[in-house]
């Protein structure tokens, strides 16, 4: 291995290592104790080093989000292999309350923050582009409502609707871990087959009067 070669494993390791260390802090303590300086402690470098890597505590935070979209979307995407339409939905919203339930702490961080975090994340834009991770699970959510309705109008706001609602649910489990009291894969497939009765009602545009 060359010298130049060398150096970027290196960098690569120490940028992986910042992002993890970031990741316990965030896990074990919440958004408000990750900080430049914790990090640095933590991967025992002067903070000054990490300002080589990221810009500030929000870029940090940026790509730990962006690591959750695209681990949600491994986690949810494989569903687009099944060929039913309505079972494919039942088991995206499960998959996705399994996933969040898997890890709160990242799930908290990257969909449940603060708005004044929330605000710093977004104020360039969108965290992903176009074609990030977390757009392609929702454009399958859209294809696969728009598949069970047999025709593309409405089944955008529809998957917004699936999407929020799911949310809702895990998002109420993470919040207070007594409540709900049924569990939460129990609670997405009841909402995947209610939503579903919905979904495929001839009366539902998808529109509000």
């Amino acid at each position: 291995m060359g010298v130049s070669e060398r150096r970027q494993r290196e960098k690569e390791n120490l940028r992986r290592r910042i992002l993890d260390a970031a990741r316990e802090i965030v896990v074990a303590e919440g958004m408000e104790a990750l900080t430049i300086r914790r990090v640095a402690d933590a991967v025992e470098y002067a903070p000054g080093t990490l300002y080589l890597y990221f810009e500030n505590r929000d870029a940090i935070a940026r790509d730990l989000c962006l690591e959750v979209f695209q681990a949600m979307h491994d986690a949810i995407a494989p569903v687009a292999k099944i060929k039913d339409p309505q079972k494919r939905f039942r088991l995206f919203l499960c998959r996705y309350a399994d996933f969040a339930a898997s890890d709160p702490g990242m799930y908290r961080l990257a969909l449940m923050s603060n708005k004044k975090f929330s605000d710093a994340l977004l104020r360039e834009g969108s965290i992903e582009g176009e074609d990030g991770a977390g757009r392609r699970l929702f454009a399958l959510l859209v294809k696969t409502i728009a598949e069970i309705r047999q025709r593309d109008a409405g089944a955008f706001v529809l998957a917004e609707m699936a999407w929020v609602a799911v949310h809702g649910l895990v998002s109420m489990k993470i919040a207070c871990q007594a409540y709900p009291v049924t569990p939460v894969n129990t609670l997405a497939d009841k909402l995947a087959k209610t939503l579903l009765s919905g979904i495929m009602s001839k009366n539902n545009k998808a529109d509000c009067a």
